[in-house]
C-alpha cells in the first residue's frame, strides 16, 4: 500500500466536506459545484500527462482502471491481444489478463525479472518482436520498492 499525498488528500477532504454534490447532478447549485471540482481535475491530470481531458477517466481504484484499460484494448482489437506483461506487475494486471486468457480474449507474454523485481532489459526489448499489442509494467513498484527507467528504456524501444 502508498499512502495517499496529503494535497490529494486536501481536495478530497473539501469536495466531502464543503464543495459536495453529485457531479452528474448539475441542475443544482451542489451538482454545478461537483461537476466543477471534476472539470478542473481531469484538466489538470490530462495537462500534466500532456493528453487531452477526454482521454483522461477517474476509477475508483487501480484494479477497475486495470480492467477498463484491458476491456478497451480487447475492444478495439480485431482478433486476439497479445499483452506483454512483467512477471512482478500488480496482481490486478496479472489476474485480469489470466481471465482474457481463459476467455480467448488475449495471450499474456511474459517480461522477465530479475530477482530483486527489477525488469530484465533482454526481455523488455524483445517485446516488440513479438508482435504485442499492449505492454503492461509498472514505472515504480510499491510492493518491493522497485523504480524502473521506463524514459530511458522507451527511447531504447
Amino acid at each position: 500500500m502508498t499512502p495517499v499525498d496529503t494535497r490529494i488528500l486536501a481536495v478530497a477532504v473539501n469536495a466531502m466536506t464543503a464543495e459536495f454534490g453529485n457531479a452528474h447532478s448539475i441542475e443544482n447549485v451542489h451538482g454545478k459545484t461537483a461537476a466543477g471540482l471534476v472539470a478542473r481535475a481531469n484538466q489538470q491530470v490530462a495537462d500534466s500527462l500532456l493528453v487531452e481531458p477526454d482521454e483522461v477517466h477517474f476509477t475508483s481504484g487501480s484494479t477497475e482502471a486495470i480492467q477498463l484499460a484491458l476491456a478497451n484494448a480487447i475492444a478495439k482489437k480485431d482478433g486476439l491481444l497479445r499483452v506483454a506483461v512483467s512477471r512482478s506487475e500488480h496482481k490486478a494486471v496479472i489476474d485480469t489478463v489470466r481471465h482474457a486468457e481463459r476467455l480467448g480474449l488475449a495471450r499474456a507474454l511474459w517480461v522477465d525479472v530479475d530477482q530483486h523485481a527489477r525488469l530484465d532489459f533482454a526481455s523488455l526489448t524483445a517485446v516488440p518482436d513479438q508482435g504485442v499489442d499492449l505492454l503492461c509494467v509498472m514505472a515504480a513498484n510499491n510492493e518491493v520498492g522497485t523504480i524502473y527507467p521506463l524514459v530511458r528504456w522507451r527511447e531504447a524501444l
